[in-house]
């Protein structure tokens, strides 16, 4: 085994392990650090659904597709919780086994990248429903949204 792949196995580690620590929150706060968001999709908030003026078929059809999406989904978000814990696990043992660590994080890699796709594909389907004013209202919208989020990122490191 050389320094390098030594190297490597220990940064992942380090990373994972960190990332879980960080993603700790109290139980009324949500992973961003809201209190009590609603974990309503963003277009059927109400405030968004009025500016967007979808329609009550508009909705229903979104509300469906979203809730399919979820179904479907559910069982790789427990393969990646199964997988969180076979690597906390394997980090406790007093040997490194980086065949076991590799492999679990290419897992969770094919997990993530499936997920990913999955939520574009999502994201078409929704996008499909609307008329082109509200998908051009909505990209406005998801832009300013990520403005704002880069901003603040911005503005944390000062």
């Amino acid at each position: 085994m050389t320094i390098h792949s030594r190297l490597l196995a220990a940064i992942a580690a380090l990373s994972i392990t960190s990332a879980a620590s960080i993603s700790a929150a109290p139980l009324n706060m949500d992973r961003s650090g809201h209190k009590n968001q609603d974990k309503t999709h963003f277009l059927l908030k109400e405030r968004v659904a009025n500016k967007l003026e979808l329609s009550a078929e508009q909705q229903s059809q979104i509300k469906s597709i979203i809730s399919n999406a979820k179904k479907a989904r559910s069982a790789e978000f427990t393969q990646l919780k199964d997988l969180k814990a076979q690597w906390r696990e394997l980090a406790k043992q007093p040997v490194l086994n980086e065949k076991a660590l590799t492999d679990i994080a290419n897992q969770q890699a094919d997990i993530k990248a499936l997920l990913k796709v999955e939520r574009l594909k999502t994201q078409k389907e929704v996008m499909a429903i609307l008329t082109e004013e509200q998908q051009a209202k909505v990209t406005a919208m998801m832009e300013k949204r990520r403005n704002k989020m880069k901003r603040k990122v911005v503005e944390e490191r000062l």
